[in-house]
C-alpha cells in the first residue's frame, strides 16, 4: 500500500499505476499454471527460487541489504524501472543514480529516463520485436548483461531488459513496462532460468491452481468455458473424485491431490 500510495503522489506519467503492473506481471505467470504468491517485504524471501518487485519506489537500507542477501545466496531477484527513487518518508534520493545502493545488485545505473506519453518503444529481443509502454530508462551497464535492447528512435540501441550474475543468484532489471508478449517473453525466461516449474500445460480458457495442507497437495483444474476442454493430467496427480479423466466438462472442474 505504500509503494501504491507513493505513486499515486506523483507518479510521472498519469496511467502509470502499481497495481495494474503488479497485475500484468501475476498475469504472465497464472497464464503458464504457476501459483504466485504475494508477499510483503517483512516476508522470509528464501522459500522462493524467483522474486519480482515492481515497481519498488520507496527503498530503505533494510530492504535494500534484505535484497542483496537473497539474490546472493542463490536467489532471482526482478526489479524495475522507478526503483529506488524515495525513502520510506517519500523523500526523493537524489544523493546518488538510481537505483541507489541497488545498483550494485543490478549491475547499471539509471542516468537519466524518459516518461513515454502518446508513444510506445520497440524492445528487440534475439529475433523478435515486442512492444514496450509508458517508460523508458536510460541504462548505462555496470556488468550487468542486455537480454533486449530498445530498438525505437532516440533509445535504439540501448539496454532495455538485463540480468547481473551477483553471489550465486540473478538480478534483473526492466527499464519500461512490458506490452502483453514482452511480458510472456519474460516469465519464460525467468522461469526457465530460475527453475520454475507449472502445475501442468496451459491450456486456453483452463484455470489449474494449487493448495497446500502440511501433507497434501490440492489441485484444482476449472473449465471457464462453454466448451470441452482436454488437458496433460501429471501421472503423479491422484483424482479426488471417482471416474475423473484428462476432459473438462463445459464450465466443469475436477480436483486432485498430490502427495509431497
Amino acid at each position: 500500500y505504500d509503494q501504491e500510495y507513493a505513486l499515486q503522489i506523483q507518479p510521472h506519467h498519469p496511467k502509470l499505476d502499481y497495481v495494474e503492473q503488479v497485475v500484468k506481471y501475476y498475469g504472465a505467470f497464472y497464464k503458464q499454471n504457476i501459483p504466485v504468491d504475494f508477499v510483503s517485504d517483512q516476508s522470509d524471501f528464501s522459500r522462493y527460487k524467483l522474486l519480482i518487485a515492481p515497481l519498488q519506489y520507496l527503498m530503505d537500507p533494510a530492504l535494500e541489504e534484505k535484497y542483496k542477501a537473497y539474490v546472493k545466496a542463490g536467489g532471482h531477484l526482478l526489479l524495475t524501472m522507478r526503483t529506488g527513487v524515495k525513502d520510506r518518508s517519500n523523500i526523493c534520493m537524489s544523493d546518488r543514480e538510481l537505483p541507489g545502493a541497488l545498483s550494485e545488485l543490478v549491475g547499471l545505473e539509471v542516468l537519466d529516463y524518459d516518461c513515454l506519453w502518446g508513444t510506445d518503444l520497440k524492445v528487440r529481443w534475439g529475433n523478435d520485436v515486442f512492444t514496450a509502454e509508458k517508460w523508458s530508462d536510460i541504462i548505462t551497464l555496470k556488468g550487468a548483461a542486455p537480454l533486449a535492447v530498445c530498438a525505437s528512435e532516440f533509445y535504439a540501441g540501448s539496454p532495455a531488459v538485463t540480468v547481473n550474475a551477483y553471489g550465486d543468484g540473478l538480478a534483473y532489471y526492466v527499464g519500461n513496462e512490458p506490452g502483453v508478449e514482452l511480458m510472456d517473453r519474460l516469465a519464460q525466461e525467468l522461469v526457465q532460468k530460475a527453475g520454475v516449474s507449472s502445475l501442468c500445460k496451459a491450456v486456453e480458457g483452463v484455470e489449474v491452481m494449487a493448495r497446500r495442507s502440511d501433507e497434501k497437495e490440492y489441485i484444482f483444474v476449472l473449465n471457464h468455458t462453454g466448451e470441452e476442454k482436454a488437458f496433460d493430467c501429471p501421472a503423479d496427480w491422484m483424482s479426488y473424485f471417482d471416474g475423473q479423466t484428462n476432459t473438462l466438462a463445459p464450465f466443469g472442474f475436477q480436483v486432485y491431490t498430490k502427495t509431497f
